[in-house]
């Protein structure tokens, strides 16, 4: 209509290789960014996430997820999130603020979240979880280690149709 409108702000660009560390999350969830093996995420699982111990059986998910593409980087980023909160776990607190909704199983379906753990030498439930999306309706399932001040992971993929595999 001829008049001008102006407006300032701040638009998100990487247009130069520096804009690209100031914008790693967004460029994540475009699928922009380097994504790393199953492989590469379960031989640094100890420095990508601290405060996160993985039952072995772990690393077949994670093989299992690689291939999908947005549901891989979904789950890497639900790990993200979990192990930011067991680095932000309150002193005085027994239990971690998630960052993320993470909600008890019901009762009919824990049945399918005891796995054995062989730090422990027993089956755990490991009934808390999750979730992530991508096409998938993924899950991640955990228990919260209070006296070690952890939080132990047991599973990562879709919903639960049957019991976890050791």
């Amino acid at each position: 209509d001829g008049n001008l409108l102006e407006a300032d702000g701040c638009i998100k660009n990487a247009s130069q290789a520096a804009h690209a560390d100031a914008h790693v999350d967004w460029l994540k969830l475009l699928g922009l960014a380097a994504v790393p093996t199953a492989a590469q995420v379960w031989s640094e699982k100890g420095d990508r996430f601290p405060g996160l111990r993985f039952l072995p059986r772990m690393e077949k998910d994670l093989v299992a997820l690689e291939g999908s593409g947005v549901p891989f980087l979904q789950a890497v980023a639900s790990l993200e999130a979990l192990a930011n909160d067991a680095a932000n776990w309150k002193k005085d607190s027994p239990w971690p603020d998630f960052s993320t909704k993470a909600s008890p199983e019901s009762a009919q379906r824990q049945k399918l979240c005891l796995v054995h753990d062989d730090a422990t030498g027993k089956e755990e439930l490991f009934d808390w979880h999750t979730r992530f999306t991508g096409g998938l309706a993924g899950r991640v399932h955990f228990r919260v280690d209070a006296a070690g001040r952890s939080i132990v992971v047991a599973y990562v993929g879709g919903k639960l149709v049957r019991k976890i595999s050791g």
